[in-house]
């Protein structure tokens, strides 16, 4: 955000920040976001580390025959299983529920 926009000073609190961002037009905007969600998407050293660790365990797991692996679409398969079953659950809770005991609306 140019120092024009905000009149030559720097907002001071994120609500005249949000101001300042609702003032632009859509394209400049969506780039605010892109760049907020691009900073809070970079792992911090530990949470890399943990990534690094678990993966090096799984790979010398699987290296080793102590799991058996699964292919892309049989998981897909049971995933999609698996979802359809939940949904047809909460469907029938739905449906068996009697009207009075429905959760009304305001």
């Amino acid at each position: 955000m140019s120092a024009r926009r905000t009149g030559g000073r720097t907002p001071e609190s994120t609500d005249e920040l949000l101001v300042e961002v609702l003032r632009l037009s859509r394209r400049e905007q969506a780039r605010v976001v892109e760049q907020l969600l691009s900073s809070l998407e970079e792992p911090d050293d530990q949470v890399a580390t943990a990534w690094a660790i678990a993966l090096e365990r799984r790979s010398r797991e699987v290296a080793d025959g102590r799991v058996q692996t699964t292919d892309w679409d049989t998981a897909r398969a049971e995933i999609l299983k698996e979802l359809d079953e939940r949904r047809a659950r909460r469907s029938a809770r739905t449906v068996s529920r009697p009207a009075s005991s429905k959760r009304r609306r305001i």
